[in-house]
């Protein structure tokens, strides 16, 4: 219900754009204020989407976003498999999934150079870094180049 109630709320404060790529089409609803993450109805982005990042870097986003949005209920359904590790540590495994996801769809060079203009967000306080749920820019960066 919370839940809900909350997106609801995301919803009637934002702009829904249509994103196309090939054949592919992405949901996107814009919020001045939010970072970038996905729900079941799409990816929800800011203004800093579309004035920081070049298509080819959105896109990146879009499709490790996606990644989140497809694997989502099946990594919250297999709780007890992970209940052994450390949030953390699956967290940052879903992470690094999603950069792989987003690397096969899109290629290395988009989505290396979107985690770099990430990382400056982080060190310009855009968006706020969070240890529990993304690992280090620099280990995204070195697991793409393996």
């Amino acid at each position: 219900m919370v839940k809900g109630i909350r997106n609801l709320f995301i919803f009637t404060r934002c702009v829904k754009k249509t994103i196309s790529h090939g054949n592919k089409k992405f949901n996107v609803y814009v919020i001045k204020d939010s970072p970038a993450r996905a729900t079941i109805y799409g990816t929800v982005v800011n203004n800093h989407f579309f004035e920081k990042y070049n298509e080819a870097e959105r896109l990146a986003i879009l499709y490790h976003e996606e990644y989140h949005k497809k694997f989502l209920s099946i990594i919250k359904s297999s709780f007890n498999i992970f209940r052994f590790l450390s949030f953390k540590k699956a967290n940052w495994q879903e992470e690094f999934s999603a950069d792989e996801y987003s690397l096969k769809k899109n290629g290395r060079a988009p989505t290396i150079s979107f985690l770099k203009k990430a990382q400056k967000d982080y060190d310009d306080m855009v968006v706020k870094y969070d240890p529990r749920t993304h690992p280090p820019i620099s280990e995204r960066i070195k697991n793409l180049k393996k």
